[in-house]
């Protein structure tokens, strides 16, 4: 890593995400943001900053500001990006999905969760589940719903988690938090849950100073988006429906549910 050039070079394990340009208060050259802490990172927050409880509005302000000309959207082979074939524990694809008899028949999935946030984390571990069976390795990771009502500890700002996702050993707290993943019934994904995922990358930032960039699962109605957030911007991929995109769903729940701490973006 030559950090005195304004190079970062990462393990050729660690996806790059796609770059933006620099926001000129923090850079007066033509400099492009790397996708990793060092070239820039959030300046109004911080992992030892947090001591002040936030409030949503000052969330969003802050969000705002920050991530002005930061955001890249419908970023088409973003899953593929973060979770590439060859740094999976075991092969993806159509042969697989087709397996899973129980929870898929060939073109849909069977019973697709009620627009509730218990009801999607029990659903995606039924996925997990029916993994384990077919490959016979184990998920090292669960999703939890418990506090899509109540403020998740470990933090002083207060926020409730639609569902995060969980090594097995954990107990809920931000510090844990290895995904965040938000569920409505409205359908268009409404403008909210970006806002809501920005807060809590904020969060998880925050509480956990290891962490390269967050990566978030939304529900809309039928249709799902994967967004993943750094310390310089946010990158989104397309809207795509859960049948009809059932392989890239897949994809993502091996990445998240079998992958490697350092798939997920942890520092090792």
């Amino acid at each position: 890593m030559d950090v005195t050039s304004g190079n970062v070079t990462a393990p050729a394990s660690v996806p790059l995400l796609p770059s933006t340009p620099a926001i000129s208060r923090f850079f007066t050259d033509e400099l492009t943001a790397s996708s990793t802490p060092f070239a820039m990172r959030i300046a109004s927050i911080r992992y030892s900053d947090d001591i002040t409880e936030w409030d949503v509005l000052s969330l969003d302000s802050l969000m705002k500001c920050e991530l002005a000309e930061a955001i890249i959207e419908n970023h088409h082979p973003l899953p593929s990006l973060v979770f590439p074939d060859q740094h999976l524990p075991f092969k993806v694809d159509q042969q697989l999905l087709n397996s899973l008899s129980g929870i898929y028949n060939g073109h849909s999935w069977i019973s697709p969760p009620p627009f509730t946030e218990a009801a999607y984390g029990k659903w995606l571990n039924s996925i997990g589940a029916a993994l384990e069976t077919a490959t016979g390795q184990k998920c090292s990771r669960i999703w939890d719903s418990s506090y899509c009502n109540t403020p998740l500890p470990g933090t002083e700002t207060k926020r409730k988690p639609d569902i995060i996702l969980l090594k097995k050993s954990d107990k809920p707290a931000w510090p844990a938090v290895g995904t965040v993943g938000e569920v409505t019934a409205e359908a268009g994904f409404p403008s909210r849950i970006h806002n809501t995922i920005q807060q809590k990358s904020i969060l998880t930032f925050a509480t956990q100073p290891n962490q390269r960039f967050t990566i978030s699962l939304a529900f809309s109605k039928d249709c799902f988006q994967f967004v993943t957030c750094d310390h310089a911007r946010v990158v989104t991929s397309m809207r795509v429906n859960i049948d009809n995109s059932a392989l890239i769903l897949l994809q993502i729940v091996v990445g998240l549910m079998f992958g490697s701490d350092e798939l997920i973006e942890y520092d090792q």
